[in-house]
């Protein structure tokens, strides 16, 4: 039973993990300085990964702005450092055909926002956001990103330097280690709310797992990325071990307001069948009920 397990992981990881060569490692840091609270980590969840990701914690009790800059202003010329992960590399090739090429969809992608190299967070009270940054697979590793994070009502800033590395060799693990926290931003400018469920791996091994289901409960809206796919929308999720990684759903809001039941419901399995109470067999995520206005 146990090698069939295995042989079944290792399936499921092939299938499901990109096949040109290599793997990056998600580095993590946490930093709380003054009074921004962040995470950084990396993950391997689009075809331009890496992703260099940051979670923006809140614990007022009212809304904060930061802008995060993921390093593209901090480098006068391309070949200003040659260990930058943006060296080889001019920021406007992210910004065009390598994103409309690789969604089969055709359609804008609803995180273009966020998958450029300087991005607005609003965040609010008692809440989080997520923003990333595809480094590309064209990088060499190891590489480094400086990232800034400013606070825009006094700004003050926060300067992390990040290694992007090549992966670890580690075999995954069933995800029976793992928090779940989950939060709805929204993007006032489109009629859209973005959901964010951030999956924390408490293991000492990289666990892996798949999104199998979205869906809208009691709302006037709809799922954006209604198809469940390899990226940060979902399918396979793969996290290293003491790291996170985040799942993404752009929410298109009908009628512009949102009702006081409405809730995205996300469901998760494993190569063994998740138990009753495991904390990713369904995310629910409730909806806020008023459109904030920023």
């Amino acid at each position: 039973m146990a090698h069939s397990r295995q042989l079944e992981r290792r399936r499921l990881t092939n299938k499901f993990l990109p096949r040109w060569g290599f793997i990056i490692m998600t580095g993590l840091g946490s930093a709380t300085a003054g009074e921004i609270r962040h995470n950084v980590f990396q993950t391997q969840n689009t075809f331009l990964a890496p992703e260099i990701n940051i979670v923006l914690y809140n614990d007022k009790d009212y809304s904060r702005k930061f802008t995060v800059d993921f390093g593209a202003s901090n480098v006068k010329s391309p070949a200003a450092n040659r260990h930058s992960c943006l060296s080889r590399k001019p920021v406007a090739v992210m910004n065009g055909l390598p994103f409309d090429q690789w969604d089969p969809s055709a359609r804008p992608r609803p995180y273009g926002a966020f998958e450029r190299s300087t991005s607005m967070a609003v965040i609010p009270a008692k809440s989080f956001v997520h923003r990333y940054y595809p480094v590309g697979f064209f990088s060499g590793m190891p590489c480094e990103i400086t990232l800034t994070i400013t606070d825009q009502a006094d700004g003050q800033k926060i300067v992390n330097r990040i290694v992007v590395t090549k992966p670890s060799q580690e075999e995954d693990v069933e995800p029976d280690d793992v928090s779940v926290t989950a939060t709805a931003e929204s993007q006032v400018e489109d009629k859209r709310q973005l959901v964010t469920i951030l999956v924390k791996n408490n293991a000492a091994k990289p666990v892996a797992f798949r999104l199998v289901r979205k869906m809208l409960l009691d709302c006037d809206a709809d799922i954006s990325d209604s198809l469940v796919k390899e990226g940060m929308e979902g399918s396979f999720v793969r996290i290293e071990k003491h790291s996170y990684a985040a799942v993404l759903t752009a929410i298109n809001l009908r009628s512009g307001a949102v009702s006081k039941d409405c809730r995205l419901s996300a469901e998760f399995q494993a190569v063994a069948p998740l138990s009753r109470h495991h904390p990713l067999r369904q995310v629910t995520v409730p909806l806020p009920p008023e459109r904030r206005a920023e």
